[in-house]
């Protein structure tokens, strides 16, 4: 018996000996595992910045893409002079003072948006097969430079709706804002100059028309003279 409480006194020694040594085999555990779990964290973060850079890279190739006919078509359409006459960001709609400083000029797939001394430019590609018509807008400059927007848009006439999302924001549904929604309506009307510039070049196409015709009158019935000279 007395041996017993010897050898029972000895472990009680050795365990008083070092008393840090079960805390430090956790402590040392439980960093393994803090480490194992911010090497998940980190490795979470790069897959999802890869996945965003290349969704991002995604978006921006149908910039490099050729247009189809009915693309093509839609650019025409969308392209000219256009005032601001209604602007509204975020449910705030902007003054008249405000949009008297505004202007949109389109040509083709590329535009330009002024407001003062300030320009943005950017590139568009429509899908005017969608309901509503959906435009995605790549920006060229500025502080979203190679970043994408989407929206939608309508035509009406000589007036155009868009409304956008921010940027890596998604596509509205609807032509209407609210507060902290992140989206911009814009109505653009074609300048009275750009229908002006459209009439005076019909007209010059109308004259151009006519002096071809005139020419080719002339050389036919010249051709027809040689011919009857030549019988005779």
């Amino acid at each position: 018996m007395k041996r017993f409480l010897v050898l029972l006194l000895a472990l009680g020694v050795l365990a008083v000996a070092d008393p840090t040594s079960l805390f430090s085999q956790d402590k040392e555990k439980d960093k393994e595992k803090k480490d194992k779990d911010d090497k998940k964290d980190k490795d979470k973060d790069d897959k999802k910045d890869k996945d965003k850079d290349d969704k991002k890279d995604k978006e921006k190739e149908v910039f490099d893409k050729p247009l189809s006919k009915e693309q093509k078509e839609e650019l025409e359409k969308l392209s000219g002079t256009f005032k601001v006459v209604e602007f509204e960001r975020d449910g705030k709609k902007a003054s008249k003072e405000e949009m008297a400083k505004m202007k949109v000029v389109q040509k083709g797939s590329e535009w330009t948006f002024s407001e003062g001394s300030d320009s943005t430019s950017g590139k568009d590609v429509p899908y005017p097969g969608k309901s509503p018509k959906e435009i995605d807008s790549l920006y060229l400059n500025g502080a979203a430079r190679d970043k994408v927007v989407k929206g939608i848009y309508k035509i009406d006439g000589d007036t155009i709706i868009y409304c956008w999302a921010e940027p890596d924001k998604a596509r509205p549904k609807e032509f209407a804002t609210k507060a902290e929604s992140g989206l911009t309506l814009m109505k653009l009307q074609k300048t009275k100059d750009e229908d002006e510039k459209k009439d005076k070049d019909k007209d010059e196409k109308k004259d151009k028309d006519k002096k071809d015709k005139e020419k080719k009158d002339k050389d036919d019935k010249k051709d027809k003279d040689k011919e009857d000279k030549k019988d005779k």
